[in-house]
């Protein structure tokens, strides 16, 4: 698979999932998964200072690996997601006007852009803190139609949207 094949050193070790899904392998200083259908790349797990041998599955999202300072190591691949907050209700006192369909975040991070709006009727755009999800603009009506694409440009300066009335 051609991703593979670029990846950035030889590879020492390979697994299979249980499920045959997922593709791991071991480069010595990293395991990276893979898709076994599409060798498409899902992760990259840094070993630090463990230098990495023979890898296997142990149980789901877990992997085995040989180490040579300190025998075997187990990585728990699974990621914990949890919900960290909302924007809008749902409700006709939420700020947000039906449904977002385009979402930015400002080249430095501190600003979410939501663009949405009822369809047929309205375009709308907010700006939220990033970091404590409070509403800081609202631009109602940029648009006669729903707002579909957002995009700050690399200084942060400008926003650009895109929406179904064709501006």
């Amino acid at each position: 698979l051609e991703s593979m094949k670029a990846a950035e050193n030889p590879i020492l070790s390979v697994a299979f999932s249980r499920d045959n899904v997922t593709v791991a392998t071991s480069d010595g200083d990293s395991i990276r998964t893979w898709s076994s259908d599409t060798g498409a790349p899902f992760e990259t797990v840094y070993t630090n200072d463990r230098r990495m041998g023979s890898i296997a599955f142990a149980r789901e999202n877990h992997i085995v690996a040989q180490t040579s300072n300190s025998g075997a190591v187990v990585w728990n691949l699974a990621h914990e997601w949890s919900l960290a907050g909302t924007l809008g209700t749902g409700e006709s006192s939420s700020p947000i006007i039906d449904r977002v369909n385009a979402l930015a975040f400002s080249p430095n991070g501190e600003h979410l852009a939501t663009g949405g709006g009822e369809p047929s009727r309205s375009g709308e755009i907010r700006i939220w803190d990033a970091a404590d999800g409070s509403l800081l603009r609202e631009l109602n009506n940029v648009h006669s139609d729903s707002v579909l694409a957002l995009d700050f440009s690399t200084d942060g300066g400008l926003l650009a949207s895109g929406a179904s009335d064709r501006f």
